[in-house]
Order: structure tokens, then sequence, then C-alpha cells
């Protein structure tokens, strides 16, 4: 006998999100450029990679991907800007990204953070200094890309 398990489920109790397809640079630059909250590179109770870091390691393979995160940091929204900072913090020479992040270093644009199984809201200026230490941008892409001779 064959059950339907899905109606035993409380009606109250979520059900389970399937993962987004990033595998093409189109489907993480569109998941990175409408997402509304900055994640780390793990997730979750059960410690997962983060959606957000799929995207961002997609992203961060292609030949282009100064371009592309200059394109996400130019048209994102503020979250989407972050993530565009964290690649060019990796591709970009020092002096050209210190120029990009210092307008957000202040602001008080209140976004959505998830680190491991925290969530919870922050100023965006909170999420810079780890931007330019490289923590985010190292975590979020662990094999560290040549950056362009000064």
């Amino acid at each position: 006998m064959k059950r339907n398990f899905q109606k035993l489920i409380h009606p109250s109790i979520p059900r389970r999100r399937f993962r987004p397809q990033l595998s093409t640079s189109a489907n993480a630059f569109a998941f990175l450029i409408t997402t509304r909250v900055f994640t780390g590179a793990v997730v979750g109770a059960g410690a997962r990679r983060s959606d957000h870091a799929r995207a961002f390691q997609t992203l961060m393979d292609e030949p282009d991907a100064k371009e592309i995160f200059l394109d996400l940091f130019q048209r994102g929204n503020e979250v989407a800007k972050l993530y565009g900072l964290c690649g060019l913090q990796l591709l970009e020479d020092s002096k050209a990204f210190r120029q990009r992040i210092e307008p957000f270093s202040n602001s008080k644009t209140e976004i959505w953070s998830e680190y491991g199984c925290l969530k919870y809201k922050c100023d965006l200026g909170t999420e810079i200094p780890r931007i330019l230490s490289g923590q985010t941008p190292r975590s979020l892409y662990p094999q560290r890309p040549q950056k362009p001779a000064p």
C-alpha cells in the first residue's frame, strides 16, 4: 500500500525548498542579483554549502568574472552589491577596490545576513570589515584567483 506522506505533514510545517540550479553563469547571476540575504559560505544547522556560495563560485569560474562582478555591483540591490564587492575584492587591485567599498563603510541600510545557523538583520556597513579583510570572499571562493599585476 502506497501512502501520500505529504498529507501527513502538519500544514504549519513548511515543505522542503528545492535548491536552485546554479551551474550556469546566467542562473547564478540571476540568483545573486535578486537575492535579499547575504550569507556566508556555510549555512543551516547541517552546515551545508550555501546556494549563494555555489552561485558565487560559478561566476568566479567564468573567464570574464571581473566584468560579471562589476555588473552585479553596478546593477544589483544592496545585498547583490555586497556579492559584487566580494568578487571584486578577489579580482581587482586593492586601490580600485578600496575606492569602491568606501561609500558602504558607514551605511545604515538594513539587510538580512546568514552565517551558520543564525539569520539576522544588521546594518550593511557591519559586513564591510569582513569583505575588506577578505574573510567573506575567501570563504565563498576558497580557490584564490590571480590578481592583476599593479
